[in-house]
């Protein structure tokens, strides 16, 4: 009897039989490290990675700098500062703050300049634009920056130097009409000056760096690492499931942040949205690609699930029947997930101080 209790014992410490039992394992309950960081909405933008990126950042923020344990990161500034970039102002090209990689916005936004804190533009948006759904509000003011630029362009191309004053000044008004303080707003020669960029995501991303003036949080002791997953197979599979379990019970475990094909929640147990051996881009590319964090995991019905954090909202309409979804998290099967998974990437702490 001592025997089979030890064995018991050991099985269970080396992860070979479900923890506890059976017992749910969480990083949004408990104080660790997803304890206050909220589920998100992305509303209408493809800003999965920075939300991903921000919630990952966050997590770790909140694990390792305890005297920042309310602070938010601004997806928005995540996304303009990754998204405006030395090819994209040298060619002139147009564009959002749409489509990217978790670790990549991390390195090239809050790694370099530090995290903005959310309350400094998301905290805005919330005093204008009341009649727009909340998880909306980012998009339009876009579209009102993107028409502020475009507008001026075509009048410099008339009178001008003068344009930008002028357009300047029609903007400045529109937004303190919306709700803006002019305190909290970039002033008119501010916006005369940033309406020359030769992008409109440069201009935009000129305008919400003046928002993010404010202290940032540096995390210098943080880094982001990718672990990419060409290829398939049972064993790959099993490994991958054992690698995300034994990164979520470690000490001050952190969220699994990972790339994958998003269809999986809403097409169930059934749907595989990738190829069974060398990864498929096209294939892929068709398969609602995604980003989310996994934050958990338990035993259900013999069947090992993580638990996904997903940036679409508290609410659980339009996922599959497949999945139990708790206030915008859902509890997928591993291996469903993780045949449907292309990337993962964690924060890890370099001791660096």
């Amino acid at each position: 009897m001592k025997f089979l209790l030890k064995l018991l014992i050991c099985l269970t410490q080396f992860n070979l039989i479900p923890s506890a039992l059976g017992d749910e394992l969480r990083l949004d309950q408990g104080g660790k490290s997803m304890s206050n960081v909220p589920v998100h909405n992305q509303g209408d933008l493809g800003t999965c990675y920075a939300h991903t990126a921000a919630q990952g950042t966050d997590a770790f923020i909140h694990t390792y700098a305890k005297d920042n344990g309310n602070w938010h990161t601004s997806t928005t500034m995540l996304g303009t500062e990754y998204r405006d970039t030395f090819f994209t102002r040298i060619f002139a090209i147009d564009g959002n703050i749409e489509g990217g990689l978790v670790c990549g916005s991390f390195r090239r936004s809050i790694k370099k300049k530090g995290a903005c804190a959310e309350s400094n533009i998301e905290g805005m948006l919330d005093r204008m634009y009341s009649n727009v759904n909340p998880a909306y509000r980012v998009n339009r003011l876009f579209k009102d920056l993107t028409k502020s630029f475009e507008d001026t362009k075509k009048l410099a191309r008339k009178v001008g130097e003068n344009a930008y004053p002028q357009g300047a000044g029609i903007l400045l008004q529109a937004l303190m009409l919306e709700g803006g303080i002019a305190s909290e707003l970039p002033s008119a020669d501010e916006l005369a000056v940033a309406l020359k960029a030769r992008t409109n995501l440069q201009f935009a991303h000129t305008f919400f760096t003046h928002l993010c003036e404010g202290p940032r949080v540096h995390v210098a002791n943080a880094k982001c690492r990718d672990h990419h997953l060409w290829l398939r197979g049972k064993r790959g599979l099993q490994k991958l499931i054992k690698d995300v379990q034994i990164s979520l019970k470690k000490k001050n475990a952190q969220p699994v942040m990972m790339s994958y094909c998003g269809d999986v929640l809403v097409k169930g147990r059934t749907y595989r949205g990738l190829g069974n051996a060398i990864l498929d881009p096209i294939k892929t590319g068709l398969c609602g690609y995604h980003a989310s964090a996994i934050i958990g995991l338990r035993e259900k019905d013999h069947t090992t699930q993580f638990l996904v954090r997903n940036s679409w909202g508290t609410g659980c309409y339009g996922y599959s029947a497949d999945w139990d979804c708790e206030n915008g998290n859902l509890w997928l099967d591993a291996e469903v997930l993780a045949r449907n998974m292309t990337d993962y990437h964690q924060m890890v702490n370099t001791g660096k101080r």
